[in-house]
């Protein structure tokens, strides 16, 4: 998926922190295998992002020509059952 974030500094200077968001993500698909409705609620959510265009699938192509800086943008599910909408919202770190 790609964004587009305000940047304090400059966006060279970032690490690669490639290996540390794939870590995250692991982690949020192993909670999520325990609980069917919540992977259901965060898998509509991630659905409906990239329906309204907040996010986005980026092609190989896309990744493999892009030359400038790369820095991943890691997220969290935060589930709050006492809404009655949505009941579930992505949190970026």
């Amino acid at each position: 998926m790609d964004g587009t974030v305000s940047m304090e500094r400059d966006p060279t200077e970032l690490t690669n922190n490639k290996g540390q968001c794939m870590a995250k993500l692991q982690s949020i698909e192993r909670r999520l295998m325990k609980d069917e409705s919540h992977a259901n609620l965060y898998d509509e959510q991630m659905r409906e992002m990239v329906k309204e265009w907040f996010a986005r699938i980026l092609t190989k192509r896309e990744i493999e020509s892009y030359k400038g800086p790369v820095y991943y943008l890691s997220h969290h599910p935060v589930f709050r059952p006492e809404k009655c909408c949505v009941g579930f919202a992505p949190c970026l770190d």
